[in-house]
């Protein structure tokens, strides 16, 4: 996490993990109503996309979803490797029906959108609920003018670890390129305190 180092798939998936460990705490002192869930950054080269969109490679990976049912999630975060050169973000917000793409470098994220929507579509059918699922209430927004930008070749994963920290508590992305050297001493304090230093703002 020293300025310049790009941001190893490690790094991101500790750090989801305390945020998954800070949102079971607000749940459970009432603070939050719904649960997030936090797939690795394995999820989206399991699923794939396009022609290589494999539900059934990720298919037992909604066993760890609290409650068993993704359809009952606040919101499903996801870090997006795209072709081990850049960090972005996907965010299903569940109960609004819209699936977001966060990238930094202001990618539309498209082929990710919609492979999500498909897995969405599969989930519904695999966990037996009722009817077909309905795509037509479902939003895919590619990245918006608001998703803040980096400004270099190597901050996309604190960009991306930051983009997961916001949205998980529902906060507005209010950071820039400017922010991020805090945010990488941020990111490197809460990792080497782990679990015993969370915390809830």
């Amino acid at each position: 996490l020293c300025p310049g180092e790009w941001v190893s798939d490690e790094v991101i998936t500790y750090y989801f993990q305390l945020l998954r460990l800070r949102d079971r705490k607000l749940v459970s002192l009432g603070r939050k109503s719904r649960y997030n869930h936090y797939f690795n950054s394995f999820f989206f080269s399991k699923l794939g996309t396009g022609p290589s969109y494999s539900y059934g490679s990720v298919k037992r990976w909604s066993k760890k979803v609290e409650g068993k049912d993704v359809f009952n999630l606040d919101k499903i975060i996801v870090p997006v490797n795209v072709s081990n050169m850049h960090w972005c973000l996907l965010c299903v917000h569940v109960q609004e029906r819209n699936i977001q793409y966060y990238d930094s470098l202001g990618g539309p994220g498209t082929e990710y959108l919609e492979a999500m929507r498909r897995y969405l579509s599969d989930e519904w059918s695999a966990k037996g609920k009722p009817g077909d699922f309905d795509e037509r209430p479902w939003t895919l927004t590619p990245t918006t003018p608001e998703t803040p930008r980096q400004r270099n070749g190597y901050d996309c994963g604190v960009f991306t670890s930051m983009c997961a920290d916001y949205l998980s508590l529902g906060l507005e992305l209010r950071y820039d390129q400017d922010d991020i050297k805090k945010c990488r001493r941020r990111m490197a304090l809460k990792i080497l305190k782990g679990a015993e230093g969370l915390d809830l703002d």
